[in-house]
């Protein structure tokens, strides 16, 4: 092999994987969800806006524990906001995946505050071309973890759970201890709104796992606030759509039939119906035929 090949194909990887988060986030921009504003979840516990995207952080008496930066102009209104409202410094913020919506603008805390993700979030920044657009402006990690972490901060606990997805491998889930605990996940559960793309079927028993969990609160990082109950029905979505799907193969229907068959109707009324759809069956369709080995 051409020895610039391998760089060729990761640029070639990053940049259309650039595109679709360029697509995802588009999509975003339309939705219902307009502004900035911080809300008190449970105890000391709250969620922060801007626009559908969603971050979760605690407060102690030493300090706060943020997920998500979600870029410069969030990260630099929320930390004013805070310091306003509290009076202490963000002390932690973890990523839940390196993606660049996600995961940029950390540097606005570098300050006061360590960072920490998934193991796998290091050779993932390394993949990252130098000329990425947009850029990914992300402060590397001080600290991290393989498959669990416990951050212990002014009395309080948080949780940072490993949890790879066909979305990302160096994914977390961050639950928040404070009586009745919020759990928090980033992209691929989603509240009242249909997956992001292609999904595969397989990841069905990680939803399961997440439902497990001891919570009451969900936080996706988009769209709106849930519960537990939230996480169940997301979970049967992907069942029925998997059933859906099998008996569309079991009938002969190729791809194309079955995005036209498999209706979901259902779920018409969740968020991102129209858009999602044939691509979660593409995405639940392709799983299952490499399964049988079709």
């Amino acid at each position: 092999m051409n020895q610039r090949m391998p760089v060729i194909l990761g640029l070639l990887a990053g940049l259309l994987a650039n595109a679709a988060w360029a697509q995802e986030r588009s999509w975003y921009q339309q939705t219902e969800y307009k502004g900035q504003e911080i809300g008190k979840l449970t105890g000391s516990i709250y969620y922060a806006r801007m626009d559908d995207y969603l971050s979760v952080f605690m407060v102690t008496p030493e300090g706060i524990i943020l997920v998500e930066p979600i870029g410069t102009e969030f990260a630099t209104w929320l930390k004013g906001e805070m310091t306003n409202r509290f009076h202490v410094p963000v002390k932690y913020v973890i990523y839940s995946h390196s993606h660049w919506d996600h995961a940029s603008g950390g540097a606005v805390y570098a300050d006061t505050a360590r960072f920490i993700g998934q193991e796998n979030i290091l050779k993932n920044l390394a993949n990252i071309p130098p000329n990425a657009r947009p850029p990914v402006n992300m402060q590397k990690p001080d600290l991290t973890y393989t498959e669990r972490l416990n951050i212990n901060l002014g009395g309080k606990r948080v949780e940072v759970i490993s949890m790879p997805t066909a979305h990302a491998d160096d994914n977390s889930l961050v639950r928040f201890v404070d009586g009745t605990n919020v759990l928090f996940a980033s992209d691929w559960i989603t509240v009242h709104r249909l997956p992001f793309g292609p999904i595969s079927p397989d990841e069905i028993p990680s939803v399961k796992a997440v439902e497990a969990i001891n919570f009451e609160y969900f936080v996706c990082s988009h769209g709106k606030l849930g519960k537990k109950e939230d996480v169940t029905l997301n979970r049967r979505y992907r069942e029925e759509l998997r059933d859906a799907v099998a008996k569309a193969i079991a009938g002969a229907q190729t791809l194309e039939q079955a995005q036209a068959s498999v209706l979901m109707e259902n779920y018409k009324e969740w968020e991102f119906y129209q858009q999602q759809r044939p691509q979660n069956v593409a995405g639940t369709y392709r799983g299952l035929a490499a399964r049988a080995g079709q």
